[in-house]
């Protein structure tokens, strides 16, 4: 194969890299995990900065930023939620608005 030369956008975990004369892709997937990007940083020596929240049961625990909160965190969560909760709503509204729209226009055409 010719020369490659690395294009290197990363779509996910996919590498694509090109040739230099523009006869192929070789396309590389990476992968990893959280224990490998945890064993990473661990052995780059970085100090990690992480605020340790339990959860109540004692079943187990999240950890969020050093800067934030148990209060900004859940408000940060509600927000997230209903924003998604939100935008699924106003797609469910338009798309009874538009299939009631046809529904009528068919029957009036009639």
């Amino acid at each position: 194969m010719a020369k490659l030369k690395s294009i290197a956008f990363t779509v996910g975990v996919m590498l694509l890299i090109g040739a230099e004369d523009g006869s192929g892709y070789q396309y590389e997937y990476e992968s990893g995990s959280v224990e490998s990007a945890a064993q990473n940083i661990l052995e780059a020596g970085e100090p990690i900065e992480r605020r340790v929240l339990s959860l109540s049961g004692g079943d187990g625990y999240i950890t969020i930023d050093a800067d934030e909160t148990a209060q900004t965190y859940e408000a940060r969560q509600k927000r997230a939620y209903r924003t998604i909760a939100g935008v699924s709503e106003a797609y469910l509204f338009l798309w009874i608005a538009v299939n009631g729209l046809l529904f009528y226009t068919r029957r009036r055409g009639r």
